[in-house]
C-alpha cells in the first residue's frame, strides 16, 4: 500500500486531499503542530475507512520535521506522495515588513517546503517515481498589498517548485504546484483535492490554478512559462 504525507494538514484542503488519495488506496500520514487537531483528522478519516496517523511536526523547525518524517517511515515505510500545504495568513503591508517577520514568512513557506521535500525525494529518485505537490497562494503570481511579508515566502516557494520540477522530472519524480486564490470552504477544498489528484495522475503540468482572478493568473503564468 502506498503512503501520502500531508505537511501542514488542516480540516479543509488537507482533509479533502487525504480523502481523495485515501479513497484510492493510499494510507495517509498527517503532519501538523497540534496533536488535538491531528487526532480529529484521523478520526474523520477512520469514519471513511481510510488508514491514517498523525505526527506532530513544526515546519519552521528542522529537527521537528526530521523527527516527524522519521516516525512516518517507521510507521508506514516509504512516502510515495507528499503535499506541502501549511496555512498562516498574516496581514502585514509592505511598509510594515521587517527582517523578523520576513524571515518568519520565508521559513514557514519556503524553508519548510525545502526541508519537507528533502525528506522524501531521495527515496523517490531511487524508485524512479513519486509525487511532490506544493500548495501556494495568489501572491506568488499577483502581488497582494495586504500580505507583504508572506509574498516573500510564496514567491520563493514558486521558484523552488519550478526548479525542483525541472531537476527531478528526468528522474521520474513529479513536482507540481497548486496555486490557490480564494477563501477555502469545504466545496472549494474538494475541488482543489480533485485537481491535485489529477496532477498526480497525469503529471502533465508544473502548476494548476484555482479560485478568483484565475484568468489574470493564467495569463501571467503563461508569459512566465514562455520566458523559460
Amino acid at each position: 500500500m502506498k503512503t501520502l504525507a500531508i505537511i501542514g494538514a488542516g480540516p479543509l484542503t488537507g482533509l479533502a486531499v487525504a480523502k481523495m488519495f485515501g479513497a484510492r488506496g493510499y494510507r495517509v500520514a498527517l503532519v501538523a503542530r497540534r496533536r488535538e487537531s491531528l487526532d480529529r483528522l484521523v478520526e474523520r478519516l477512520a469514519q471513511e475507512r481510510i488508514e491514517a496517523r498523525g505526527f506532530v511536526g513544526d515546519v519552521t523547525k528542522e529537527a521537528s520535521l526530521v523527527e516527524a518524517f522519521s516516525q512516518i517511515r517507521e510507521a508506514f515505510g516509504t512516502v510515495h506522495a507528499m503535499m506541502y500545504s501549511p496555512i498562516n495568513m498574516v496581514y502585514i503591508p509592505p511598509t510594515q515588513v521587517t527582517a523578523e517577520n520576513a524571515r518568519a514568512a520565508f521559513e514557514f513557506l519556503a524553508v519548510g517546503a525545502v526541508e519537507s521535500a528533502r525528506q522524501v525525494f531521495p527515496e523517490m529518485i531511487k524508485r524512479g517515481e513519486g509525487t511532490i505537490i506544493f500548495a501556494n497562494g495568489r501572491s506568488s503570481v499577483l502581488p497582494m498589498q495586504m500580505i507583504g511579508s508572506l509574498s516573500l515566502g510564496t514567491g520563493a516557494l514558486r521558484g523552488y517548485a519550478y526548479s525542483l520540477h525541472d531537476e527531478l522530472k528526468p528522474k521520474g519524480v513529479y513536482v507540481g504546484m497548486m496555486t490557490i486564490s480564494i477563501l477555502i470552504d469545504e466545496e472549494h477544498a474538494k475541488n482543489i483535492a480533485a485537481i491535485c489528484w489529477d496532477m498526480h495522475e497525469k503529471k502533465d503540468r508544473i502548476e494548476d490554478l484555482y479560485g478568483a482572478h484565475i484568468e489574470d493568473m493564467r495569463r501571467i503564468v503563461t508569459i512566465m512559462k514562455t520566458a523559460r
